[in-house]
């Protein structure tokens, strides 16, 4: 049995299915959760800004800078402590 016949002997089945199935459907069943938790996101993003639009435009303006700065200070803080990750 020569080398590389035993690391494929060894290899699990779901190792096989990522290495030897065709790549694009490997590439859909693997990215579909995180596409639906990104419409989900969008989605919510969506409904808080109609329902804060509904309070005024000082009321979304305000709400909306608030969660950019809070966004981008969250992304400081990973960008400067990477080993908190």
């Amino acid at each position: 049995m020569s080398v590389s016949t035993s690391v494929a002997a060894i290899r699990s089945p779901l190792t096989r299915r990522l290495l030897d199935d065709p790549i694009l459907p490997t590439l859909l069943r693997l990215a579909w959760p995180n596409v639906v938790v990104m419409v989900m996101q969008s989605s919510v993003g969506l409904i808080e800004a109609y329902f804060v639009g509904k309070l005024g435009t000082e009321a979304l303006a305000g709400v909306t800078l608030v969660l950019c700065s809070a966004h981008e200070s969250e992304h400081l803080g990973y960008v400067r402590h990477p080993e908190r990750r």
